[in-house]
């Protein structure tokens, strides 16, 4: 693999930097009482409609923004920062649809005190020269796995036992929990070589 010239590491904010989707079970716990194990629960249960009007006012509420960042995840960032990696902090939220919801992330960001470099819309990170990329939704790791070539992915889910190579292409996949991902022999060895 070919380093770029500057080296760029891209993490994703719902479900790697922050504990989405408990994030937003949690918020529809204390707006609304119903208590759910998993979205797809919440979904079946309110329908779509009742789902969106949730995921709504989740979006506009400040509760968003006041949830804890994962320390482990945060750890890992300090890591690549102390190698001088860019620290991209990437995301599918709509900034589109809620005026104050970049701004609000960013404040979010710097009161958790993530170090990051640019906070950028997951679909702009195409033409970005990133080198690795988490992410906790293969679906978003593929969108960007099929537009670019030479990155390295990593898919962080609890669900791994231990570090796994999912697929080793013109780009490589692996997955592991977010509990082990600073202390991986991967990321640890990938550092070594840069």
């Amino acid at each position: 693999m070919v380093s770029p010239e500057k080296l760029i590491a891209s993490f994703d904010i719902d479900g790697v930097l922050n504990n989405y989707p408990f994030t937003f079970l949690d918020f529809l716990k204390r707006e609304s009482g119903l208590i759910f194990e998993s979205k797809n629960e919440a979904l079946d249960s309110l329908g779509k409609n009742g789902y969106d009007f949730h995921k709504d006012a989740y979006r506009k509420s400040d509760f968003k923004y006041q949830v804890a960042v994962d320390q482990n995840i945060c750890n890992l960032i300090n890591l690549f920062k102390s190698r001088r990696f860019e620290l991209y902090v990437s995301t599918s939220r709509p900034f589109h649809l809620y005026p104050n919801m970049y701004e609000n992330t960013i404040n979010w960001l710097k009161m958790s005190e993530v170090p990051f470099d640019k906070l950028i819309k997951k679909s702009d990170l195409i033409s970005e020269n990133f080198l690795i990329h988490f992410d906790d939704e293969l679906d978003h790791i593929y969108e960007l796995f099929n537009n670019v070539e030479n990155r390295i992915f990593i898919h962080l889910s609890d669900s791994y036992e231990e570090e796994m190579q999912i697929l080793d292409t013109k780009n490589k996949v692996l997955g592991f929990s977010k509990k082990a991902a600073e202390k991986s022999k991967f990321i640890k060895d990938f550092l070594c070589e840069l």
